[in-house]
C-alpha cells in the first residue's frame, strides 16, 4: 500500500515548500522571529507559528488516513 508513503510525502511538501506562495514552515519561523525580537516576547510568537504548523498538517494527515481506510476496505488480509 503506497498511501502512508503518500502521506508522508504530503506533510513533507508542505514543509518544505511554500502554500499559496505566502506560508511556508521557513516563512513561517522568520515572521515568528521578527515577532519575536520586534516585541521582546520570545515564546507566543513560535507557540503560535507551531499552532499554525499543526492546523495545516494534521487535517492533510487526517485525509490521508480516511483515504487510506477507504482503501483497505477491500482488503481481504
Amino acid at each position: 500500500n503506497v498511501l502512508p508513503a503518500l502521506g508522508n510525502e504530503v506533510v513533507t511538501m508542505v514543509k518544505e515548500s511554500s502554500i499559496c506562495s505566502t506560508l511556508g514552515m521557513v516563512e513561517l519561523m522568520f515572521a515568528a522571529k521578527t515577532v519575536a525580537t520586534s516585541t521582546y516576547i520570545s515564546l507566543a510568537p513560535y507557540v503560535l507559528a507551531a499552532l499554525m504548523y499543526f492546523c495545516i498538517t494534521y487535517p492533510a494527515g487526517k485525509a490521508i488516513e480516511a483515504l487510506e481506510r477507504r482503501m483497505r476496505r477491500g482488503d481481504k488480509h
